[in-house]
């Protein structure tokens, strides 16, 4: 039972039930000339290999059984999958779903809590959440070297935030937030179309989200193209039965698919993010970790040191996880106290040799080859950088990275999607265009 006023009837056609009207579906759904969706890919820079399923059986994902302290358990799982189920109803994409459960453990993402086995977990942190208050929701997607997802993992911070399932009033819209996070498990990136719901930013309160315009399903019809339209996908628990995910008839489906540009509107105006100072946008680039903007003011009050380096050496390597060591000579210091050299370990990596994996039920299909966790900073060696450093980590994922080019600084965010809260300013107001700028703002903080 919704915690809110009841969800519109979620639609689901089974293949063997096609309704005449469905057959306009593709002409309703068809992109604009110029798409804006992007789809992920195993480097991260659109050169790699697009990260997809394997579509041959239904995309398995799993609950942990824990669930979260603010949503019944219940209300957390239906409206989960009414996230899937949105995907699944594309009619030009073939893309069906397996729900599961976990029962063992603690809430992270398997038995264990950092484990590749090949089981996508969904997740809720309700204390001790490691990746920084700002964080609100964190995807990984591990891959082998031909972009064939292997393992997806979904974290929900309930640590620090309250996730809401009422149509107005309500702050983080579970469902909607949901719905954009399943949009990156199968594969896709941002999409630069503003009323999309794979667009990179999210106000407080907005519940749009939940339904997909045409530009998303547009992507989602590149990545898993339909042979003979419509098919549309099922979620089915792992016994092969389907699960409910709402009903209706088809009739309904084109009815709500042609109010869909009518009723996609942002509360509080429309966001961008094009044009934003001190972001690289690179097409192609996977996104998918919720976060809320900080301010230079927090990223170095709350970082242990701020360094001036330069990347001397990248190793990415698997204990459970993929993660990247990065070693940086120490140029200057800002803030804080740093030594000539620092180390840090960020979360992801592509692996210079694919390993194998053993999972609950014996090695997975393929070696994997690395891990993608949106929203983290990606850095090679040559890069010469400003670091806001938290530990052996990087404070606030990729905002916590200025690279320099002469005196010139800049951002690649591309990975995270903001929340905008409380009117926050925009990111071109509070983040710096040169070293000399960003220096001297970090000199001025009282730590």
């Amino acid at each position: 039972m919704l915690l809110g006023p009841p969800e519109p009837e979620r639609v689901r056609i089974h293949r063997a039930l096609v309704h005449p009207l469905c057959l306009f579906l593709p002409l309703l759904l068809a992109p604009a000339a110029a798409s804006g969706f992007t789809i992920s890919d195993t480097v991260g820079d659109g050169t790699g290999e697009p990260l997809k399923w394997d579509t041959a059986e239904p995309v398995p994902f799993r609950f942990h059984y824990a669930g979260a302290d603010e949503l019944a358990r219940l209300t957390m799982v239906d409206l989960m999958r009414q996230g899937f189920q949105t995907w699944a109803d594309v009619p030009g994409a073939a893309l069906s779903f397996e729900e599961g459960r976990i029962f063992v453990g603690p809430a992270a993402h398997h038995e264990g809590t950092d484990q590749v086995d090949g089981r996508s977990v969904i997740f809720f942190v309700e204390s001790a959440w490691p990746h920084g208050g700002e964080v609100i929701a964190l995807t990984s997607v591990s891959f082998a070297a031909d972009g064939e997802i292997l393992d997806s993992d979904l974290a929900f911070n309930s640590a620090d935030h309250v996730f809401t399932t009422v149509d107005a009033g309500g702050a983080k819209d579970f469902l909607s937030i949901a719905t954009h996070e399943a949009g990156h498990f199968v594969g896709l990136g941002h999409s630069a179309e503003a009323d999309a719901t794979m667009f990179a930013e999210y106000e407080d309160g907005d519940i749009f989200l939940r339904d997909l315009s045409p530009d998303d399903a547009a992507g989602l019809s590149a990545l898993y193209p339909c042979r003979a339209e419509p098919c549309l996908g099922v979620v089915v628990w792992e016994d092969g039965k389907a699960c409910d995910a709402g009903g209706a008839a088809p009739t309904v489906l084109a009815l709500l698919l042609v109010g869909v540009a009518l009723r996609r509107r942002r509360t509080g105006g429309a966001l961008a993010v094009l044009g934003l100072a001190a972001v690289i946008t690179l097409p192609g680039v996977a996104d998918g970790t919720f976060v809320e903007r900080l301010p230079v003011s927090v990223l170095g009050t709350e970082a242990d040191a701020v360094v001036r380096a330069r990347v001397v050496d990248t190793e990415a390597f698997y204990d459970g996880i993929v993660r990247t060591r990065v070693t940086l000579e120490v140029r200057e210091t800002w803030a804080g106290e740093s030594g000539g050299s620092v180390e840090i370990v960020v979360p992801g990596g592509l692996l210079d040799e694919p390993v194998e994996v053993i999972g609950p039920d014996g090695p997975l299909e393929k070696k994997l080859a690395g891990t993608r966790v949106f929203g983290a900073p990606r850095l090679v060696a040559g890069d010469e950088i400003v670091a806001f450093v938290d530990g052996s980590g990087i404070r606030g994922l990729s905002q916590g990275v200025f690279f320099v080019d002469g005196e010139q600084i800049s951002r690649e965010l591309s990975g995270l999607s903001f929340a905008r809260v409380d009117g926050v300013p925009p990111l071109m107001t509070v983040a710096p265009g040169t070293v000399g700028e960003l220096r001297e703002m970090v000199e001025r903080l009282e730590r």
